[in-house]
């Protein structure tokens, strides 16, 4: 494997947020060497979570995952990690899709759902993505994926919602 040369990350990129409950996380941008902790992170997830996040069973991250989850160029494609107790906890990315539009997608660890983690997580991908000059998000999630639907729903934007087949799309801009 070969580590390409990327833009680095503002700064302001990271930050650490308080969690519901009163959990301090680390939000920072990923990086190549997250390789081994978010192969960990991954197994914490139940296969309920996993199915939710990949639409499949996906129990083990392979090589070729690993690349394209930490090896991002922080221009179209743009991934976060929430770190807390030293160990990941919710990662968030968005992919540029076009000119306008980026596919943003976040998974929290189970133990950590329902504290308000994807929120934060989807609040900071909006800021960056608006100053990299992104208008809209779209997301795919399946129906039964409850608290990602509503967390789209309560993020303070217009979000449309379109049912195809199994999938729910959702598109939202992401002027203030």
């Amino acid at each position: 494997m070969t580590e390409l040369s990327h833009p680095e990350p503002p700064p302001e990129w990271t930050a650490d947020a308080v969690l519901r409950d009163g959990t301090v996380v680390s939000i920072r941008p990923i990086e190549p060497s997250d390789r081994d902790a978010l192969t960990a992170f991954h197994e914490t997830l139940s296969s309920r979570s996993v199915y939710l996040r990949f639409f499949s069973a996906h129990p083990h991250l392979t090589e070729a995952d690993l690349d394209y989850f930490t090896e991002v160029d922080n221009e179209q494609r743009v991934a976060l990690v929430a770190v807390a107790e030293e160990r990941i906890v919710g990662v968030g990315r968005f992919d540029v899709l076009d000119d306008a539009s980026a596919e943003v997608a976040f998974v929290v660890t189970d133990a950590f759902q329902g504290r308000g983690l994807g929120a934060l997580l989807l609040t900071r991908l909006v800021d960056i993505a608006r100053s990299l000059g992104v208008e809209r998000f779209v997301a795919e999630v399946l129906p039964a994926n409850r608290r990602m639907l509503e967390t789209f729903r309560h993020s303070g934007h217009p979000i449309t919602e379109r049912h195809s087949g199994d999938i729910v799309e959702v598109c939202f801009p992401l002027a203030r």
